[in-house]
């Protein structure tokens, strides 16, 4: 493996570990940064789902082992919330990629991760009335997270993609022209 996809695959490590640290800020998480990123500059589209949702998977995993909590059906639905975030990224940025447009797609992931993600919490839940009243009631009561994800999906789509931009400029042979990365 050439040292600068090592580099890039330790950076992408790195970044999927922010999570661990950001696991107390309920919603705030690195995983659609991670996913917009891989749309953002990998040639296998597939790579921003395994990236991404892998990155969830073992910090759910690490997150769930340190602190007693078991896996749970609905969380299922933040899995769907995350991939559909990167299917729209496929769109946005097949249209125009560049940064504005990157950080497009983290304001749409943040708001089909909210509406996806609180869907399953009402749906799986006998807390809320399985009515109309009772979805926007959970939305209502979804509303408080929804900030945390958007700062932490526009933040991290942000600063992966700003950084990994500096880094090139500093080290051009970071500029690959193989199949990893555009």
């Amino acid at each position: 493996m050439k040292a600068k996809h090592i580099l890039l695959l330790s950076l992408i490590i790195a970044m999927a570990m922010l999570r661990l640290g950001t696991a107390d800020i309920a919603n705030f998480a690195p995983i659609a940064g991670i996913g917009i990123f891989a749309v953002y500059y990998f040639k296998k589209k597939w790579m921003a789902f395994l990236l991404a949702l892998g990155a969830l998977f073992l910090s759910d995993l690490v997150i769930n082992a340190t602190n007693g909590y078991d896996f749970y059906a609905g969380r299922l639905w933040d899995y769907l919330g995350f991939a559909v975030g990167i299917v729209l990224a496929f769109l946005i940025l097949a249209q125009k990629r560049n940064f504005t447009t990157a950080l497009t797609s983290a304001l749409g992931a943040s708001l089909l991760f909210f509406i996806i993600s609180n869907f399953g919490v009402w749906a799986g839940s006998s807390y809320y009335a399985q009515t109309i009243e009772g979805l926007m009631a959970c939305y209502a009561a979804g509303l408080p997270f929804f900030k945390n994800t958007l700062a932490g999906d526009v933040l991290f789509t942000g600063a992966f993609i700003g950084a990994f931009q500096g880094l090139r400029a500093l080290l051009p042979s970071l500029e690959v022209e193989d199949a990893l990365v555009r």
